[in-house]
């Protein structure tokens, strides 16, 4: 049975209307990781209804077959027509809650984290409220930083790290887990019954072999150590061998005090060395004499560049099949590491993809499944990528399911990986200020802490002389200026009477609008 629920923001629970659906137009896909899950479907409104029972945007839809929810999300499009008479439809198009849960962004760096906590923080401190996490990651301690990203796309990158894979459920849970982890309702094979035999489609190819694996990263702070040179007497900048964090310097085995270039402390009268980091020099606020030893302690911030090689592979297909990983980002030589095995085994072997037609529900995306076919030679698990869900009568679905031994990707995966790759080969410092810009209805714009703003009343205009109220004078009445009146209001009902040319300060972001 196929039921469809929707829920609009004042109802308390869920409305079934199943029966308003036009079952042919119905259309649900759902795919695995960073694809967001999407149904379209058709309703024909009752005549008379009134508008606060028509579908529209933000309300939230629920899937289900045999009383199982296989989707759930929000609308994101709806289109009415008219059917015929008074006769009214919409074509709906929603989306699951990843889509919802993609509306911010992620900028930090987690600094000797284990993956799982950093799931946890995006989740509690991140992402809109109601999502939860549910895994079974456990992960070692490393460091690694996104670059305003989407969750989504954060999620992708820490399952590529680990050989995990996720999704978000109906219940805005999202779901964590290791790959071929979570087997499915049934198997298949050449007696089974549970899927149209026929359907069966297996394609196999290495075109994407890949068994060696470069990851260039960011910088981690490799074991402090303590590097020397020699004053020459004629200069007070050196250069320093390596970028540092920090650094402390002797000058013949005297402790100097350092200061970071543009820091309050650089101009400070006690202040003898100089520290800039970007340009990896100090200065000495005083010439040095000749010949004296320049001690320079700190840990210095190495390049991370992980090579890692799957022999078996090489000796199966007979050639090393290279490929480069550059992730600014991934700030420790373990994760990069994990980074480059879990690519080998993702790509190191033959790949096998296909799909196949069921009428039988339960199967779900992410769900491990054995096919064992003596016809077809093949008795391998694979994972199962995306389901494409169509009714096949008004209460029964049938679907195309699609598998693959390991991760496969279409052309939207493609695009989003270009986007990320460009996003990852940047260094951000994650110590900046944000100027965070309110935008108003009219012309004034206030920043939040403190800032000043200037703002002059609004001329009133009429027409002069009038015959009526506001009514001009044929070729005699002008459009002039009577007068002044304060134009802006809180967005609270607050009345704002602003005297022209005077400054105010505002504390924090404020909404106004225009009377």
């Amino acid at each position: 049975m196929i039921t469809v629920e929707i829920k609009k923001p004042a109802d308390i629970a869920p409305i079934d209307r199943t029966s308003e659906i036009n079952w042919k137009s119905f259309n649900l896909q759902r795919a695995i990781t960073s694809q967001v899950d999407t149904a379209t479907f058709q309703l024909i409104y009752n005549e008379g209804k009134s508008s606060a029972f028509l579908v529209e945007n933000g309300d939230t839809v629920f899937i289900k077959e045999d009383g199982v929810t296989l989707f759930g999300g929000r609308v994101v499009r709806s289109k009415e027509v008219i059917k015929g008479g008074l006769l009214l439809g919409s074509t709906i198009t929603a989306k699951d809650f990843a889509y919802e849960m993609d509306s911010v962004l992620v900028a930090r760096r987690f600094i000797d984290v284990p993956l799982q906590d950093v799931l946890q923080e995006i989740v509690d401190t991140i992402l809109p409220a109601g999502f939860t996490l549910e895994t079974d990651l456990v992960q070692e301690a490393g460091t690694i930083a996104f670059n305003y990203e989407l969750p989504s796309m954060v999620f992708k990158q820490i399952a590529k790290i680990v050989n995990f894979d996720w999704y978000v459920d109906e219940n805005k849970v999202i779901k964590f887990f290791a790959k071929q982890s979570v087997i499915g309702l049934f198997s298949l094979s050449d007696t089974t019954g549970n899927y149209n035999f026929k359907s069966l489609v297996i394609q196999r190819d290495i075109a994407n072999l890949k068994n060696s694996i470069t990851v260039i990263g960011g910088k981690f702070e490799a074991i402090e150590r303590t590097d020397d040179q020699v004053t020459d007497g004629d200069k007070t900048v050196y250069i320093l061998p390596f970028f540092y964090n920090a650094i402390s310097i002797t000058l013949d085995g005297v402790p100097q005090i350092v200061a970071v270039a543009s820091s309050p402390e650089a101009s400070d009268p006690s202040t003898e060395v100089i520290f800039n980091n970007a340009d990896r020099t100090i200065e000495f606020v005083t010439l040095p004499g000749s010949g004296l030893t320049i001690a320079v302690t700190g840990q210095p911030l190495l390049p991370i560049i992980i090579k890692v090689v799957d022999p078996a592979s090489v000796s199966a297909f007979g050639a090393v099949f290279e490929e480069k990983i550059i992730d600014k980002t991934i700030e420790s030589r373990d994760l990069a590491i994990q980074r480059a095995i879990a690519e080998i085994e993702v790509w190191g072997s033959e790949q096998n993809k296909g799909s196949f037609v069921t009428q039988i529900p339960g199967l779900n995306v992410g769900d491990k499944i054995n096919i064992d076919s003596v016809i077809r030679d093949i008795n391998e698990t694979v994972l199962i990528t995306r389901i494409s869900s169509k009714p096949l009568t008004p209460e029964k679905f049938e679907h195309t399911v699609t598998f693959a031994t390991s991760e496969t990707f279409g052309m939207i995966e493609f695009l989003q990986g270009l986007l990320t790759a460009q996003d990852k080969a940047v260094e951000i410092n994650f110590d900046e200020d944000i100027e965070t810009i309110s935008l108003l209805k009219d012309t004034i714009r206030v920043i939040e802490d403190n800032i000043v703003s200037t703002i002059n009343n609004r001329t009133v205009y009429e027409w002069s002389p009038t015959v009526a109220e506001n009514v001009a004078l044929w070729n005699f009445s002008v459009w002039e200026g009577t007068g002044t009146v304060a134009p802006y209001e809180f967005q609270d009902g607050t009345d704002i009477d602003f005297q022209d040319g005077t400054e105010y300060t505002f504390n924090t972001s404020y909404y106004f609008d225009v009377l």
